[in-house]
């Protein structure tokens, strides 16, 4: 029967690779400000050997009429879910209100431009598409024409019904969150809060581990003021509101950093309280809660031009292993408290991705205690001594 689920569990295993594999994504393009660049971005992504479904949400004689005058020859037709075929657009079209001219805005166009972001989006609400791609806008003619616009990420929250969105920016590793979003910059400090920023860690964090599949994500949140306010010299919202943000949110187990100079220093302290507790004085059977026991971590770090030099001291407090000894007596076990300092040293060339390290676990040599009931009863001790590693990773 085991080897039976086995098998079964491989097969499916194997038949979800392989679906995904050739899955085909279905996406959606919008060539955003009629009289901007999107619609030349759009015909000539229309050269580009994509493999998948592409359809773009604009205006057929826009698209003809830029791809006529950027001399790029290509073929439109109406969107049926077909896939892309260089030097084809697969329109789901939107009509102008104006006929446009490249260079020039007419605020009689701004409702198109929000007509193709809004069926865009409600195809990907309904299951229709796998991603929204948008061209550029130009915020303003929008604004000119009435209608209250801030931009792509509150109009999308606004359609999908969103309370709180996070704006990110990625290139390659580099993932750049925004607090605040489309604000003038003497606004920008009052918006600061405890209370957002708390709310868009946690996001960040959550789909860092969920959509990016870091299963530990660094986050390190810059300051708001120059040099990090200076020790409150140059601003204080640093140390009022940033900084007891960032603590209660390592209190969870988040792991943060205010980013200021190439020096940072991070610790954090877990606690833990049971009322489940073992009771040393009973001989008698009881429950208790395995496992638990406070926590911290310290961690002082270089990392700039490439150099790493990390040095982390993680500790824990003793705690309950098991209710019971090897012959089912009611005799507890604990691991004492532990501490141990590792490090390492690094240094990455940029221009080839090679990283050489040099790293070092128990430091200080530290050994590892099983006790029973009291200190004086040891059960057994393991000492792994110092260890040393050299090594190097390429990331291709």
């Amino acid at each position: 029967m085991v080897l039976t689920s086995t098998l079964i569990n491989w097969i499916l295993i194997e038949h979800w690779k392989k679906t995904l594999s050739e899955y085909i994504p279905t996406i959606v393009l919008t060539a955003g400000e009629p009289g901007g660049i999107g619609p030349d971005l759009t015909v000539m992504a229309s050269q580009i050997d994509f493999d998948c479904r592409l359809a773009i949400c604009a205006d057929r004689v826009l698209l003809s009429e830029r791809a006529e005058m950027l001399g790029i020859p290509i073929t439109i037709v109406d969107w049926d879910n077909q896939r892309h075929q260089t030097g084809q657009l697969c329109v789901l079209p939107v009509a102008l209100k104006q006929p446009a001219r490249a260079g020039q805005l007419n605020t009689d166009n701004a409702g198109y431009v929000l007509s193709t972001l809004q069926i865009a989006a409600e195809g990907c609400l309904q299951g229709h598409f796998d991603a929204l791609v948008t061209g550029p806008l130009q915020k303003s003619v929008i604004n000119d024409a009435g209608i209250p616009f801030t931009g792509h990420t509150e109009y999308l929250a606004q359609l999908s019904n969103t309370r709180r969105v996070v704006m990110m920016l990625a290139a390659g590793d580099l993932r750049v969150a925004l607090a605040t979003t489309h604000l003038p910059l003497r606004d920008v400090s009052a918006q600061i809060t405890n209370e957002l920023l708390t709310e868009v860690i946690e996001i960040l964090h959550h789909d860092l581990k969920t959509k990016f599949a870091l299963s530990q994500p660094r986050i390190l949140v810059c300051g708001l003021n120059p040099h990090a306010g200076e020790g409150g010299h140059l601003g204080t919202e640093e140390i009022e509101i940033i900084e007891p943000a960032l603590d209660a949110l390592r209190i969870k187990g988040l792991y943060l950093a205010i980013a200021t100079l190439a020096f940072q220093f991070i610790a954090n302290y877990t606690f833990v309280d049971s009322d489940a507790a073992y009771d040393n004085a009973s001989l008698n059977n009881q429950f208790a809660i395995e496992g638990l026991s406070d926590s911290a971590n310290a961690v002082l770090f270089y990392e700039n031009y490439g150099w790493l030099v990390r040095g982390a001291y993680n500790w824990r407090d003793k705690f309950l292993t098991a209710r019971f000894d090897a012959g089912g007596n009611s005799n507890p076990l604990y691991v004492e408290s532990f501490g141990q300092l590792d490090g390492i040293i690094s240094y990455t060339f940029e221009d080839n991705g090679v990283t050489l390290f040099v790293e070092g676990f128990n430091l200080t040599d530290e050994t590892q205690r099983v006790q029973g009931r009291t200190k004086y009863t040891a059960n057994y001790a393991t000492q792994t001594g110092r260890r040393y590693g050299v090594g190097a990773r390429w990331v291709f």
